[in-house]
């Protein structure tokens, strides 16, 4: 971050730029992270290998996706990186 900082003339510049870099990366394996989700857990529900696969197994008429499933993995998500417990600090990186 060195070369930023020189550019700009200030820490502060380099750390917005290191701060945005992070962003833009914890974006991207969010988004991997709930699609290859989401896409596992409606083939496993598709071969009736998971608990309400009738429900988990639809795809949606409107958008063409499994977005039951797709939902489903992003509350859990939501809940293991909100969690104060070991599930949350094994799996968030913060």
């Amino acid at each position: 971050m060195n070369w930023w900082m020189d550019i700009t003339h200030s820490v502060y510049g380099g750390g917005m730029f290191c701060a945005l870099i992070m962003i833009g990366l914890n974006f991207f394996i969010i988004v991997g992270t709930n699609l290859a989700g989401s896409r596992l857990a409606w083939s496993m529900a598709r071969d009736k290998g998971l608990p309400f696969s009738d429900y988990f197994a639809h795809v949606s008429t409107r958008f063409h996706i499994p977005l039951r499933t797709m939902v489903a993995i992003l509350v859990i998500d939501l809940i293991i990186g909100k969690s104060d417990g070991p599930p949350g600090v094994l799996i968030s990186d913060c």
